[in-house]
């Protein structure tokens, strides 16, 4: 994955472009969000091309940080504002990774469970409404749709793994 092998070397990139970690893990963390975004844009077939795609787009964003990002920097530390560590964003970008990757797989799932599982989970899970809420909705009992959400869910484990 382009994330495991290039991530802590572009970091160093990085922070050799802005002297400054938490800046590094922050534009790090924004340059794959970048790539996972254009990745549709990419007409590249090799390792090399994909390596010099990311460097690209890591580029650019540092040169606008350096256009921007001192004086919102500046006015951070001005104001003791904490700063967050950067492992914090290394794991929220493979987070993020990973529920891009999922994302289609997941919706196929959600799609093909049955109706009465489907809107139960969405209106649970997504739509995060109490089961007394779903159970309103759904015109059935509490229990009821406490049954439906839990059979949903189990079959998604199933699927996805």
């Amino acid at each position: 994955m382009l994330f495991t092998r290039h991530a802590h070397a572009l970091e160093r990139f990085l922070f050799s472009e802005t002297r400054d970690l938490s800046v590094a893990a922050e534009l790090t963390a924004e340059t794959f969000a970048v790539v996972l975004r254009s990745a549709h844009r990419f007409r590249g077939t090799t390792d090399e091309e994909a390596v010099s795609f990311l460097y690209g787009i890591s580029r650019n964003l540092a040169r606008g940080w350096r256009r921007r990002g001192r004086v919102d920097h500046a006015a951070r530390s001005r104001l003791h504002m904490p700063v967050r560590d950067p492992a914090d964003f290394m794991s929220e970008v493979e987070e993020r990774a990973t529920a891009d990757v999922l994302a289609p797989r997941l919706e196929r799932a959600v799609r093909a469970l049955p109706g009465d599982q489907r809107a139960a989970v969405e209106l649970r899970v997504v739509a995060e409404l109490s089961y007394g809420e779903v159970a309103s909705r759904l015109g059935c009992s509490e229990p009821a749709a406490r049954q439906r959400v839990a059979r949903g869910l189990r079959t998604l484990k199933e699927r996805l793994g």
